[in-house]
């Protein structure tokens, strides 16, 4: 299956982090037991659950309750996808899978298009 991530406010940049075999795109501020975190302790943080082929829900559910601020992020594996937002969505990220790609962006409109492009051309 074909995985694209594609993230256009550019107002508010996306930031792309390399760590530990795992590519992640993050946004916002992160906190773990109230203390601040960095692009790639958010990475090394959430690894420790994600490093292998399966995701490891026993160890992401003392994680995830944990981590406090307004954020979003994805993060890809060889294996698999894995996206968070914070508890009131501040920074939304939308989706959706078909039957040979999927597609991840922070633009539900973008997301439309690419599915349906003849339809884009017939918008007001």
């Amino acid at each position: 299956m074909k995985v694209e991530m594609d993230f256009h406010n550019h107002c508010y940049q996306w930031t792309e982090v390399h760590a530990d075999g795992v590519t992640c795109w993050l946004k916002g501020t992160f906190f773990y037991e109230n203390e601040p975190l960095q692009g790639v302790d958010v990475v090394r943080l959430l690894s420790s659950a994600l490093e292998d082929s399966q995701i490891d829900h026993e160890a992401l559910r003392p994680l995830l309750p944990a981590l406090n601020g307004n954020f979003a992020l994805a993060l890809e594996t060889p294996w698999y996808i894995f996206c968070t937002v914070d508890r009131v969505r501040s920074i939304p990220l939308f989706y959706v899978v078909d039957e040979d790609e999927a597609l991840f962006s922070d633009d539900a409109n973008y997301l439309r298009d690419r599915l349906n492009p003849l339809q884009r051309s017939e918008r007001c």
